[in-house]
């Protein structure tokens, strides 16, 4: 299909980046933070992407970290505090004084 007249280069949504490192950070924890880097790359402001971030880093990296990912997240988009209560990729964090923080605002 051709089409003329568009944008030359499609950039997928912030969205379409954290949808897609859903289920390949399961299965390959690398590959998906390495495709959350580029989404970042593409995205710097993307509250969505920013949560995603922290919460790789709740499962495979540093806690420490993960709470400044949520945190700048938050800082962007405060209703993140809804996915954090329930969100079972941040288990690693429910027992932090600091995460507790975080959910109270």
């Amino acid at each position: 299909m051709l089409s003329f007249g568009g944008p030359p280069v499609f950039k997928p949504s912030a969205w379409e980046w954290t949808f897609r490192v859903g289920k390949l950070k399961k299965h390959d924890p690398e590959a998906g933070r390495k495709l959350l880097d580029e989404g970042l790359e593409a995205w710097p402001e993307s509250p969505s992407i920013l949560y995603e971030i922290g919460c790789w880093e709740a499962e495979y990296g540093d806690k420490e970290t993960a709470l400044d990912w949520l945190r700048r997240a938050l800082e962007k988009e405060p209703k993140i505090r809804e996915w954090m209560q329930e969100d079972d990729d941040l288990a690693s964090l429910r027992g932090d004084p600091l995460f507790q923080q975080l959910l109270n605002g």
